[in-house]
């Protein structure tokens, strides 16, 4: 009898596993698709369309192409690690589950620094129009690889102390490490973006009250809005990531730290959806 209801408890809570497994497949495929078609689009319409192929654009390029990587590389590696139960090894789990949060850390660098490059563009175009006439497509994708470059160095930087995961200066290294990426990802880059948004913004309302004559007005004022609602673009951008991709980073600093397991429980489940949003939100701005 007592064996006879330990199987049942088995298979009960396999049952419930596969549920859960099933259900967090369902809610990540959706989101996975969207990333991926969205994302598409960007990159079909730049590389179709010859005019779209500016330096500015390129920093769009890329960002896309890092938000198409979300799609096709991080959520299936997510879905593989944590929802299907292939892997045997606890081992082989265990590094791929480090894996995986290395890779998300990449994307989360590239992915801001992006919009911080976008805003710097933007700034340069309407503060300094003489040295943002010396940018050139050559320049931006200098700088832009070199931005891949940095992240994915900064991302993999954890894997230096891996067998150390368990032990107190292993946890050390990750509390300084997530810290590190707090200050690296959020505070510098949004201390400039909000001094350029500031700075543009002034700029804007400044030269609308422009002198000349009406049909010279007229093309100035069409040419504030259209900066406007650029900016405005990448305001949102920012807005976005900063609130799907910082309790991500916050709550990996309180798992760290010891903060009570279960009640990250359920902010972790819904920010491990929420980070991905940006990847959609991207493209369609």
């Amino acid at each position: 009898k007592m064996i006879n209801e330990t199987s049942h408890q088995t298979n009960q809570t396999t049952a419930r596993l596969m549920e859960i497994n099933m259900t967090g497949i369902a809610q990540l495929v959706p989101i996975a698709l969207v990333v991926l078609v969205a994302n598409m689009l960007v990159l079909f319409v730049f590389l179709k369309t010859k005019n779209l192929r500016t330096a500015a654009n390129y920093v769009l390029f890329s960002l896309a192409l890092n938000d198409f990587m979300t799609g096709a590389l991080n959520i299936p590696l997510f879905i593989f690690v944590f929802f299907v139960p292939i892997i045997s090894s606890n081992t082989v789990r265990f590094h791929l589950g480090f894996l995986l949060t290395v890779v998300h850390t990449v994307t989360a660098i590239i992915s801001v620094y992006h919009i911080a490059i976008a805003t710097l563009e933007k700034y340069l175009a309407i503060i300094w129009p003489i040295t943002h006439r010396l940018i050139n497509k050559t320049t931006v994708i200098n700088v832009l690889l070199m931005v891949w470059f940095i992240s994915a160095v900064v991302g993999f930087i954890p894997f230096a102390w891996i067998d150390k995961t368990n032990r107190p200066e292993g946890v050390k290294y990750f509390v300084g490490y997530v810290i590190f990426c707090l200050i690296a990802v959020f505070f510098f880059p949004y201390i400039f973006m909000i001094y350029a948004f500031v700075k543009i913004f002034r700029a804007i309302a400044s030269g609308a009250g422009q002198s000349g004559t009406n049909e010279t007005k007229k093309r100035h004022k069409k040419k504030l809005a259209r900066e406007r609602k650029s900016i405005m673009l990448f305001v949102t951008m920012a807005t976005a990531f900063l609130i799907c991709w910082f309790p991500w980073f916050l709550l990996q600093l309180l798992y760290f730290l010891r903060f009570e397991p279960t009640a990250l429980e359920v902010p972790a489940h819904v920010f491990t959806l929420v980070r991905y949003i940006t990847s959609i939100i991207n493209p369609l701005l």
